[in-house]
Protein backbone atom coordinates (compact mmCIF):
# COMPACT_ATOMS: atom_id res chain seq x y z
CA UNK A 1 0.00 0.00 0.00
CA UNK A 2 1.52 2.93 -1.09
CA UNK A 3 -1.06 5.38 -2.08
CA UNK A 4 -3.85 7.37 -0.95
CA UNK A 5 -6.21 5.14 -2.86
CA UNK A 6 -5.54 2.24 -1.20
CA UNK A 7 -6.30 3.91 2.51
CA UNK A 8 -9.87 5.16 4.24
CA UNK A 9 -7.98 8.43 4.99
CA UNK A 10 -7.77 11.51 3.71
CA UNK A 11 -4.45 12.77 2.16
CA UNK A 12 -3.53 14.76 4.78
CA UNK A 13 -4.39 11.92 7.60
CA UNK A 14 -2.15 9.68 5.31
CA UNK A 15 1.03 11.71 4.72
CA UNK A 16 0.80 12.61 8.50
CA UNK A 17 0.78 8.55 9.46
CA UNK A 18 3.28 7.51 6.54
CA UNK A 19 5.72 10.12 6.06
CA UNK A 20 8.06 12.26 7.76
CA UNK A 21 8.12 16.10 7.85
CA UNK A 22 9.17 19.28 9.57
CA UNK A 23 7.24 22.19 10.16
CA UNK A 24 9.37 25.81 10.02
CA UNK A 25 8.46 28.29 11.97
CA UNK A 26 11.27 31.10 11.77
CA UNK A 27 9.12 32.93 9.49
CA UNK A 28 6.27 33.64 12.34
CA UNK A 29 8.98 33.66 14.74
CA UNK A 30 10.88 36.61 12.95
CA UNK A 31 7.36 38.66 11.56
CA UNK A 32 5.10 38.25 15.25
CA UNK A 33 8.08 38.34 17.38
CA UNK A 34 7.01 35.04 18.53
CA UNK A 35 8.01 32.64 20.94
CA UNK A 36 7.16 29.19 21.17
CA UNK A 37 6.20 28.60 24.61
CA UNK A 38 7.08 24.76 25.24
CA UNK A 39 9.80 22.75 22.98
CA UNK A 40 9.68 20.04 20.82
CA UNK A 41 9.86 17.44 23.78
CA UNK A 42 7.59 18.86 26.02
CA UNK A 43 4.89 19.66 23.65
CA UNK A 44 4.87 15.68 23.09
CA UNK A 45 5.58 14.83 26.65
CA UNK A 46 2.12 17.01 27.94
CA UNK A 47 0.39 15.05 24.87
CA UNK A 48 1.20 11.94 25.30
CA UNK A 49 0.36 12.37 28.92
CA UNK A 50 -2.99 14.14 27.93
CA UNK A 51 -3.57 10.67 25.90
CA UNK A 52 -2.47 8.11 28.49
CA UNK A 53 -4.81 10.11 31.06
CA UNK A 54 -8.02 10.10 28.65
CA UNK A 55 -7.19 6.85 26.69
CA UNK A 56 -9.84 5.08 28.36
CA UNK A 57 -12.36 7.85 27.93
CA UNK A 58 -11.30 8.37 24.73
CA UNK A 59 -11.56 4.55 23.29
CA UNK A 60 -15.14 3.97 25.26
CA UNK A 61 -17.16 7.16 24.40
CA UNK A 62 -18.88 6.82 20.25
CA UNK A 63 -19.77 10.27 20.74
CA UNK A 64 -16.18 12.52 20.66
CA UNK A 65 -15.21 14.64 17.90
CA UNK A 66 -12.98 12.46 15.05
CA UNK A 67 -10.32 14.77 16.26
CA UNK A 68 -10.42 13.04 19.88
CA UNK A 69 -10.91 10.01 18.60
CA UNK A 70 -8.70 6.99 18.36
CA UNK A 71 -7.60 6.60 14.40
CA UNK A 72 -8.91 3.29 13.06
CA UNK A 73 -5.61 1.99 11.87
CA UNK A 74 -6.82 -1.17 9.80
CA UNK A 75 -4.47 -2.45 7.48
CA UNK A 76 -1.67 0.87 8.24
CA UNK A 77 -0.74 -0.76 10.99
CA UNK A 78 0.40 -3.48 9.19
CA UNK A 79 2.09 -1.25 7.10
CA UNK A 80 4.11 0.43 9.46
CA UNK A 81 5.29 -2.54 10.61
CA UNK A 82 7.42 -2.97 7.14
CA UNK A 83 8.46 0.40 6.81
Amino acid sequence: MNSVSDSTLGPYQFRMLTQNFCFNISYIKTALNWQPTLSNVEMLTKAYEYYIKNIEAMSSNDEVSANRSQVKMGIIKIVKLFS
